[in-house]
């Protein structure tokens, strides 16, 4: 199985529409998995699977930001210790 990291600067349609299909009522804080980075802080990430890939969606603000206006959708997500809104 593949494993994928995308962040704000690699996503394109086809992710926002796997983010979509997975999360259809949108995501919120509890969606989002927390890995440990070797320097010390932490990835928050969205998980979405396919039938051969796991991708992680790296959740930052300009993360938010794309998937909002590609959604039409809020999302409240707290971002390091900050709800972005």
């Amino acid at each position: 199985m593949n494993r994928v990291i995308k962040n704000y600067a690699n996503i394109s349609k086809v992710h926002i529409d796997l983010i979509t299909k997975a999360y259809p009522e949108g995501f919120s804080d509890e969606d989002l998995k927390a890995f440990s980075m070797p320097n010390g802080k932490f990835l928050r990430c969205l998980e979405v699977r396919t039938l051969d890939t796991v991708y992680l969606f790296k959740i930052d603000e300009e993360m938010v930001e794309i998937l909002e206006e590609a959604t039409d959708s809020e999302f409240d997500i707290d971002i390091d210790g900050e709800e972005v809104e």
